[in-house]
């Protein structure tokens, strides 16, 4: 409260709305560190939600580390087909429109 004023809440709406605008800011992040070839960094960040778009994040940073094998469950996760090893530079650039969308739709 400031001077007798009390502080404005927030509905359940707002709050979920401020989530996923945080949420895809931080994917949006992950994907610029993969474009980047920063999987490490990438990975912290997705690791921390479970999401589906985050799972196929999650797939695209084991595809970039070499780890085809955690990358298959991760895009089972994300309810989406495995596209192969080669595939993470197509994946990293549908990835970050998928973000983008997200982000407009948030």
């Amino acid at each position: 409260m400031v001077r007798g004023h009390p502080r404005p809440r927030l509905g359940a709406g707002a709050l979920a709305k401020s989530k996923e605008s945080t949420l895809s800011e931080s994917l949006g992040q992950a994907v610029e560190f993969l474009a980047a070839g920063d999987w490490k960094k990438a990975h912290e960040i997705v690791q921390k939600d479970k999401s589906t778009l985050s799972s196929w994040i999650h797939g695209i940073v084991h595809i970039v580390e070499g780890d085809l094998d955690n990358a298959r469950g991760s895009y089972t996760r994300a309810e989406r087909e495995f596209p192969g090893g080669g595939a993470a530079p197509a994946e990293i650039a549908a990835a970050r429109r998928a973000v983008e969308s997200a982000s407009r739709k948030g």
